[in-house]
């Protein structure tokens, strides 16, 4: 069989023109569509790093916050644990009213006081600095707590000077002191005669 195109050759070639046309634009959509891919792969994952971004920020903000919490916590814990050593120490500290009461039943008629105190050491009446648990000073963490009494100052008047050694015997009995020291005693004008001022130092 023998095919005749019987079309003008102006229209054969206009179809030819258009078809190229038509090839070349679905060359350059494949082109743009080829090109677009990259770009919308990279569009979640651009919104994924923002998302991630605000994340971090809200996690250091968060850290913040719990660095202040424990920096608070931290304080009130040190501040407890100053109530609890000072509620320690007065717990520690000696009847005071047993103590006052033996004091008076030793005390002969011929001897009065005039001035009783407490001190925190015998040989250092001063704040101590310790590093250790004792109840003295100010430990190497910097809390302070109280410093318990570990002795007494007695001061008076005896009649004589053998009236104020029956009165410190009467004291050393019963081991309520571990020591009774006179630090002082000398005879001074009082009332119509003389008499035996002293100072004391009962320490346990």
């Amino acid at each position: 069989m023998v095919s005749v195109n019987l079309l003008p050759i102006e229209i054969a070639q206009r179809q030819v023109a258009t078809r190229r046309a038509r090839g070349w634009a679905l060359l350059v959509l494949l082109a743009f569509g080829a090109a677009a891919v990259p770009v919308a792969m990279n569009v979640p994952r651009r919104a994924q790093a923002s998302g991630l971004s605000r994340r971090c920020e809200s996690v250091q903000q968060g850290r913040k916050t719990l660095q202040q919490d424990l920096i608070e916590t931290t304080r009130e814990c040190d501040t407890l644990d100053r109530h609890l050593a000072r509620s320690e120490t007065l717990r520690a500290k000696r009847p005071w009213s047993a103590l006052v009461g033996f004091i008076a039943a030793s005390l002969p008629e011929e001897v009065w006081l005039t001035s009783l105190s407490s001190a925190a050491s015998s040989s250092d009446p001063g704040p101590r600095k310790s590093g250790g648990r004792s109840r003295a000073g100010k430990p190497e963490d910097g809390r302070a707590v109280l410093e318990a009494p570990t002795s007494m100052k007695l001061s008076g008047y005896a009649l004589d000077h053998g009236h104020l050694y029956t009165f410190m015997s009467q004291l050393k009995q019963n081991d309520v002191f571990a020591e009774v020291e006179l630090l002082g005693a000398g005879v001074e004008p009082a009332l119509a005669g003389q008499m035996v001022r002293f100072e004391l130092q009962c320490s346990w």
